[in-house]
């Protein structure tokens, strides 16, 4: 059954058309009273969660940990409030910000009795200054900085950062020039923490370069490829850097065991001076052992002793053997090295080298005892 043509026409009322409401005037002291421990807050991005979502999150125990103590409630518009029970888990949820839900920021401010539609929209940031000499490093200097930024609340002059409430409603600044008392221009760059998603067009934290006004769809799309590019290059150092740390610590438990071989060398090259020393030169050029005197077989003699004690001293020991074999019984077959090095990259390597390190202490032992006989 079709609907009356003016009962459809006054559904879509203009907004200038509708009639305001007028409320009447009551004490409300009471009510502010009991909001005296109250925070606000405001999702500045509406299109990832709900704001019920966010509600039944943030409290609980590995966030904000006032579970069961805070009452949130969802006053629309993308706007929320949570009354706590008591002063000591307002303050420590205020000392948390900023504040996060997926990754996207919102503003959470005491609650004050204001009426604004963009109310609250501050949000407090510890922001790391750089481009600053330090014999410049002030707290006069890094607030007559952040006072750029907002309202400063605390600077930490040793640390070169300084805590701003800034209004998030306008775009961030990541970068200005401040003239020194030398007269001297110097770049500066500001480095929020926790900070994790904005627009890096314009700068907004309310959405992303997906979503950016902005920008063209064509432009959306190229930006994405660079940041996909760039993302791709970060993991791709990540992980090399993960690998040569898994090498050095490879090379490193190595180096406990092979320690003995590595010492053979120079203690070689210093028997070798001993017996230079020790032996006339004219005798070594001569090449005559008949004529030789007998004492200087006694020395050889000893320098043999000798040479047999050092390398008994650098023989590997019971805990090395122990450790060696210890790795022994962790050999894995090559079929199965193959297998498991898909699914982790560093291990074939790790394998490979733990083998070669085995090989040349083998070689080094055996020809040790050979040059012994």
């Amino acid at each position: 059954m079709d609907r009356p043509k003016a009962l459809v026409k006054n559904t879509h009322l203009d907004e200038d058309d509708e009639e305001i409401i007028e409320l009447p005037h009551v004490d409300n002291s009471h009510l502010i009273a009991r909001f005296s421990r109250s925070l606000v807050g405001r999702m500045f991005n509406t299109e990832i969660r709900s704001t019920e979502a966010l509600i039944s999150f943030m409290p609980r125990h590995n966030i904000w940990d006032v579970e069961g103590r805070v009452h949130g409630i969802d006053l629309g518009n993308s706007r929320f409030q949570f009354n706590f029970d008591s002063e000591a888990d307002l303050l420590k949820v205020l000392s948390k910000r900023p504040c996060h839900f997926t990754k996207w920021s919102f503003s959470l401010e005491r609650w004050i009795p204001h009426v604004g539609e963009y109310f609250p929209n501050n949000m407090t940031f510890w922001i790391w200054i750089s481009g600053i000499p330090t014999h410049f490093w002030l707290k006069e200097n890094f607030e007559a900085i952040g006072s750029r930024l907002g309202r400063v609340t605390a600077v930490d002059a040793r640390a070169a950062r300084v805590q701003v409430s800034l209004n998030a409603d306008e775009p961030l600044k990541f970068a200005a020039k401040a003239r020194l008392q030398s007269g001297e221009l110097v770049r500066v760059e500001m480095k929020y923490e926790r900070l994790d998603r904005w627009c890096l067009t314009c700068r907004h934290i309310s959405y992303d370069e997906r979503s950016c006004p902005l920008l063209s769809e064509d432009q959306r799309k190229e930006n994405m490829k660079e940041r996909e590019a760039e993302r791709n290059l970060n993991q791709t150092l990540r992980e090399d850097l993960i690998r040569d740390r898994d090498i050095l610590h490879l090379c490193r438990q190595a180096g406990q065991i092979s320690a003995p071989t590595r010492e053979r060398a120079p203690a070689a090259n210093h028997l070798a001076e001993n017996r230079s020393i020790l032996i006339p030169a004219n005798e070594e050029r001569a090449g005559e052992k008949d004529r030789r005197d007998p004492r200087d077989t006694e020395v050889r003699k000893n320098d043999d002793n000798r040479s047999a004690s050092v390398w008994n001293r650098l023989e590997p020991s019971r805990d090395y053997r122990s450790e060696a074999r210890h790795f022994e019984r962790r050999y894995v077959p090559e079929e199965e090295q193959i297998y498991r090095g898909r699914d982790h990259p560093h291990q074939a390597e790790n394998v490979y080298r733990k083998r070669r390190y085995e090989e040349s202490f083998a070689n080094s032992k055996r020809k040790w005892k050979k040059k012994k006989k």
